[in-house]
């Protein structure tokens, strides 16, 4: 069991939020030591950036683990630090091909407006249909943490008419982040209706079923089908709309599940 504890994952906002916020170094008194120098963090790769922010998170939670900091202190003294990090960033020192890994940095520190920026970029620039489609989905889930749940509707939907072989992350990245982060914000049918109709993007669909990402998908695609029109109708009862729910219902109940060879 220790072992279990000790492998559970930080939620996304800690899991890369560390870097030399090093438990041997004073963490217990709020003391975060700076691994780097801050004049040159604007020159920093997003891969060091990454690696720095990773890598106190096993650390942090071994003494949240061990009752020597709590989760909220860990969420204190990793914000502190990644704001340190993250400040001199400058934008326009940012190769446009590396504007989506910024944004991922920014996003895990929960820094939504400059993920924003950094994710916009992307967006504007993507060099494929895959990059359009996983910077989409994440500029989306920035917008709904931002309060800004209509435009993330859209950016998802300006997704849908990609190739067939480019639409894997929709479903996902709607049922398991965009979703998540939207709702409560006062666009619940707007967003259950999004969901329903980000499922026959999964439906449609087409992978290398010889690949391992492409195995996964096929493997998960009934899952992750199922509970979103579970997560559709509760989301139209929820808002008071029984009508729209028993239409979903009648529509999942018509649905059929693919039955994948892999």
């Amino acid at each position: 069991m220790r072992n279990l504890r000790r492998h559970r994952a930080f939620p996304l906002g800690l899991l890369m939020l560390a870097s030399a916020c090093l438990v041997a170094a004073g963490c217990g008194n709020g003391s975060i030591p700076d691994p780097n120098d801050p004049n040159d963090v604007g020159n920093a790769q997003p891969e060091v950036l990454k690696s720095d922010l990773k890598g106190a998170s096993d650390s942090l939670y071994e003494r949240v683990y061990k009752g020597e900091i709590t989760d909220d202190q860990a969420q204190n003294y990793l914000a502190d630090y990644a704001d340190r990090l993250l400040n001199g960033l400058k934008v326009e020192k940012v190769p446009v091909s590396k504007a989506w890994e910024y944004g991922d940095v920014f996003r895990t520190a929960r820094r939504w407006k400059q993920a924003k920026v950094f994710y916009e970029i992307a967006v504007k620039n993507a060099k494929d249909d895959d990059r359009k489609v996983n910077d989409s989905l994440r500029l989306a889930l920035v917008d709904c943490k931002l309060d800004d749940v209509p435009t993330a509707i859209k950016l998802v939907r300006s997704t849908f008419n990609v190739p067939p072989t480019a639409k894997a992350p929709i479903l996902i990245g709607t049922l398991l982040e965009v979703v998540p982060a939207g709702r409560g914000k006062g666009h619940d049918v707007e967003l259950a209706q999004l969901l329903q109709d980000a499922i026959p993007q999964a439906e449609q669909t087409v992978v290398d079923p010889h690949s391992e990402a492409g195995r996964s998908f096929l493997l998960a695609r009934s899952h992750h089908v199922g509970n979103a029109w579970l997560t559709v109708v509760q989301m139209f009862t929820d808002a008071h709309r029984p009508d729209l729910a028993a239409k979903a219902s009648e529509a999942a109940a018509r649905s059929v599940p693919h039955r994948e060879n892999v």
